[in-house]
């Protein structure tokens, strides 16, 4: 086969690629919340928490803590993923509520997502339990 078929091939194969990881792929985040009696707030993520999802999160957070709550309890039961930029969603969760002088809790870890958490030490600046009940 001369080079520049070899090239050709390579060329397509490399920009099919991309195409298949583009941000258009990745799973959507999907955000269902609840207010529990003592003004705690649930908020249960699906999907994954990443770049291109995570200023959903944010907005929602902003808005969400601007209301009179004083737990913000994350459930990460269905949350595949989470990148750095969730990370910072959730240390930004975490001052928010601290201002107010509320609580972060997050629960259902994921063993995947766990282990981001175990990794960049965020025990030492919130709290995560293994059920709500906890």
């Amino acid at each position: 086969m001369p080079s520049s078929t070899r090239l050709w091939y390579f060329i397509n194969y490399f920009c099919y690629s991309f195409k298949t990881i583009s941000p258009q792929s990745s799973m959507a985040l999907q955000i269902k919340y609840d207010t529990l009696p003592n003004k705690s707030l649930r908020v249960t993520l699906t999907g994954r928490l990443d770049a291109v999802t995570s200023d959903q999160l944010d907005q929602f957070i902003t808005t969400q803590t601007a209301q009179p709550i004083e737990n913000l309890i994350f459930n990460l039961q269905n949350l595949q993923f989470v990148s750095s930029a969730g990370l910072r969603i959730f240390a930004k969760s975490r001052k928010l509520m601290k201002a107010k002088k509320g609580k972060t809790l997050f629960i259902n870890l994921q063993p995947q997502v766990q282990k981001v958490f175990d990794l960049v030490k965020a025990v030492q600046w919130t709290m995560y339990l293994p059920t709500i009940r906890s």
